[in-house]
Order: C-alpha cells, then structure tokens, then sequence
C-alpha cells in the first residue's frame, strides 16, 4: 500500500504558493504503482497505477492509466445530495448533437443566491469535458451563470481547490480576485468579484 500523508517528525518541506498542507504529485510515464494512493493533494497521472486512487484534483494524461477505482470527494456527492442541489440551485447544461435526441453533456454550472444574502451569487460545479477545454466553453458557461443573477446580487462568488491552480488562473482572468485564508471548505479556496453595473 502506497499513502502519501504528512509525517509530523519530518522537517517542513517547501510548497507551492497558495498550497496549504497540499501539494502536487506527478506520475511519470515511466513509473508504475501497485497498491493504493491516498493524497489530500493533486496528482497528475502518466504512468500507470493498479489500485485505487484519492486525491482532492486528479489529471490523467493521455498515456496516463489508473486500473482500479478513483476518488476525489470534493466532487462526490450522493443522489440525495444532487437532488436536494436541483431544487437550490439553479443549473445550466451545455450539449453538442448526437445520433439519439439528448446529445452529449459537455459542460455544466449552476447558482444560487447565498442563503441569507441576496447581494451575494454563488456559482457552482462548473464543468468541461476533457476533450472540449480549452476552447471557450468554461467561460461561455462562467457568463452564462453569472448573467443568471437577480438585480439584488452585487457580489460574484465561487469556490475552487486551493491546488486547483488553472482554476485559479481562469477565474482571475474572468475578473475574480481571491479571498485570503482558507475557502468556504477545508482545502479550497474562495474567489469573489465584484458586479458591474
């Protein structure tokens, strides 16, 4: 078994900026695991890793595999949570055509005005496929949101994983700084901007 967790006798190692407790793990394409991996951190996968994976943010590169299952709780929820969210929140969903009459689900968000704060809009889940980033849609989707505000909301607010850091980027390039100290949940960050009028 293969854990990666901070030993409390060993000296502090450096971390990124902006990483908290987490860090980033990269596994090369020329290295293979057997057994599990547990991380409150990032990894990037190249290689090969037969056995289960946790991490809060994972990458699977192209020539990356991963032979048994993954996790990564902050995007876990339970049916009950997903449907008590729909009726919370208000949720957009991007799709390209298909042979059948649904089309493929390629990217998704949702908002909400903040319980107890209507100044304030908490956008959500926000979602690419893999194969179609890059290409604008996160952004169509980010807008998309936040046009969906009531006039009451003058704050813009979304959370992300505070290794999370092409979120980060994204989001500030949208126009959002980030809020100092540690975000609405444990390992993340929160970003906030301010609404034009």
């Amino acid at each position: 078994m293969f854990s990666k967790t901070a030993d409390p006798t060993s000296a502090p190692t450096s971390r990124p900026a902006g990483s908290g407790n987490a860090a980033r793990s990269v596994l090369g394409s020329d290295l293979r695991i057997t057994g599990e991996i547990t991380t409150s951190g990032a990894v990037e996968v190249f290689g090969s890793v037969d056995g289960n994976l946790t991490a809060d943010s994972l990458t699977v590169g192209q020539e990356g595999r991963i032979s048994g299952s993954w996790h990564i709780p902050p995007l876990e929820e339970s049916l009950e949570d997903v449907v008590h969210g729909l009726g919370e929140w208000t949720t957009w969903v991007a799709r390209v055509p298909s042979s059948d009459d649904t089309g493929r689900l390629v990217g998704s968000v949702r908002g909400r005005v903040r319980p107890g704060d209507p100044t304030v809009w908490e956008t959500g889940r926000l979602m690419v496929a893999a194969d179609l980033q890059g290409r604008g849609l996160g952004r169509a989707l980010l807008a998309l949101a936040e046009a969906g505000a009531p006039q009451t909301v003058s704050t813009y607010w979304i959370n992300t994983g505070r290794v999370s850091e092409g979120n980060i980027r994204r989001y500030k390039r949208a126009g959002y700084r980030q809020v100092p100290g540690e975000g609405a949940f444990p390992g993340t960050v929160d970003l906030t901007k301010r609404r034009r009028p």
